[in-house]
This record gives structure tokens, sequence and C-alpha cells, in this order.
């Protein structure tokens, strides 16, 4: 993992700790995405979520060296979208033109997976913000950078 993604994920982390979410955890604690005709499950390891009083998740996604795979962003937007209890669903991305080519590319999934029969109601929207490098330069500034969210 990469200076850059280890900054902006520790400073998510502050950022949900300082927002007072009861329940605030990194990619160590993944989300099980649960197959509906089978006992297999899927382990989701985003970079972070918070969990709400109400259990509902914010899953957000840092995208750094996935972007150089568009496979990899991808996978990473339908497994957010398959995620159980999904209230918010937040990509943060180095610059303005990633932020552009994610939002794009998560519309066309999001259309895609409604076209296959999947409920608008049961995907979440996916919200897009850029942290560049230059101002990851510790995770307290990244928090800060969040409030804008």
């Amino acid at each position: 993992m990469k200076h850059y993604h280890r900054i902006v994920q520790n400073g998510i982390i502050a950022y949900g700790k300082k927002q007072g979410f009861p329940k605030v955890y990194g990619d160590n604690v993944p989300i099980h995405i649960h197959h509906t005709t089978g006992r297999q499950q899927i382990l989701y390891r985003p970079d972070a979520h918070f969990i709400t009083q109400h259990g509902k998740v914010h899953l957000f996604e840092v995208l750094d060296d996935e972007l150089n795979d568009e496979n990899l962003v991808i996978a990473d937007i339908i497994l957010a979208y398959l995620s159980p209890n999904v209230a918010k669903i937040f990509f943060i991305v180095p610059t303005p033109r990633d932020q552009e080519e994610i939002k794009d590319l998560s519309i066309t999934i999001y259309d895609r997976l409604v076209c296959m029969g999947i409920s608008k109601r049961d995907l979440r929207e996916v919200r897009v913000f850029y942290v560049q490098r230059s101002e990851a330069r510790s995770a307290h500034k990244v928090a800060e950078l969040l409030k804008r969210i």
C-alpha cells in the first residue's frame, strides 16, 4: 500500500471517530456479502467503514494504484453496491480528472445493475471526492478535508 493510500485511509478513520460514529473500522474488518442462493460469502474489505447507531454503513474506498486497472475499480464499485445495509458510498481519488472518471464508471455500473433487475431503491449513490497528493500530508489534514463531505 502506498504512502498516499495509507495517509488517506488513516484520515478517513480519524474523521469517523471525530464525527462520533459508534463503530469505525479500517480494512482489517471485512463486510460479509452473502450469496442469495448459496452458503458462500464474499469477504469485502473496504479501506474504511463506519456503522451508525441505526446499523447503516458508510463505506469508503481509496483508489490510488487501482486507477491503473479499470477492472479493479469496477470490482470495488460492484462490491460496494452489493454490501448490505449501506447508506452511503464514498470513493476518494487523488485528482479531479480521476473523480470524473470514477463518477462516470459508477453511473454506468449503476445503470447496468438496474437494467439487470436490481431495484433503484436497493442501490446507493456513489460519491466521489478528491484529496490531492499534496494535501495528504497527514491523517489529521485529510480528516479536516473530509469535513466537506
